[in-house]
């Protein structure tokens, strides 16, 4: 008979992640500091461009005119590493929107190659059995959000227009007495 194996190999690790969890968070991690690091190099270069240049028109103001291109060698330079540094971002930004729309394919593609779901009707329902969460129905957390999104839309609709119907009311003829009093509505005025 195999010996139970001990305590430690048995519970699962006790800060909850596993190794790929953690390399991901080591890796994310990583690359925070890697930007960091990026960032700060960035306004050093960019403080010390414009001391530069501030010195330069200390220069050209004591010195004169003969002093005068003093200022303007950091201020091309800082202009030329400006141009750079725009440059490099609309880079970065690009790839992460491409990423972020491949991401977006990919999900849109396992969403059509899953099986729908087939809802059952109204009719179908058993007035015993639970619906929603407590019918222990795993749901996609997405699903869940555009579901509460479009609801908060059609809520927030009918509200606009319900308001809409109180002005109306208030604009029609032979109510002109309750027309510059203020409604029970607490939303603010469109």
């Amino acid at each position: 008979m195999p010996e139970p194996a001990p305590a430690r190999e048995r519970v699962p690790d006790a800060r909850g992640g596993s190794d790929a969890q953690r390399a991901r968070a080591a890796q994310a991690a990583a690359a925070r500091t890697q930007r960091s690091k990026a960032l700060a190099r960035r306004r050093r270069t960019t403080t010390m461009l414009f001391a530069a240049f501030t010195l330069g028109a200390v220069a050209a103001a004591v010195g004169g005119l003969a002093f005068l291109w003093v200022p303007a060698v950091p201020a091309v330079l800082l202009s030329a590493y400006i141009v750079y540094l725009r440059s490099q971002e609309r880079r970065r930004f690009a790839y992460q929107m491409d990423r972020r729309q491949a991401e977006a394919a990919a999900q849109r593609l396992r969403e059509r190659e899953r099986p729908p779901r087939r809802r059952p009707s109204v009719e179908d329902a058993d007035a015993d059995e639970p619906e929603g969460p407590e019918a222990g129905v795993v749901t996609d957390p997405d699903l869940t959000a555009l579901a509460a999104d479009r609801r908060a839309l059609v809520e927030q609709t009918d509200h606009a227009e319900w308001v809409d119907q109180q002005r109306e009311r208030r604009r029609r003829p032979g109510r002109a007495a309750t027309a510059g009093t203020r409604s029970r509505c607490r939303c603010p005025r469109m």
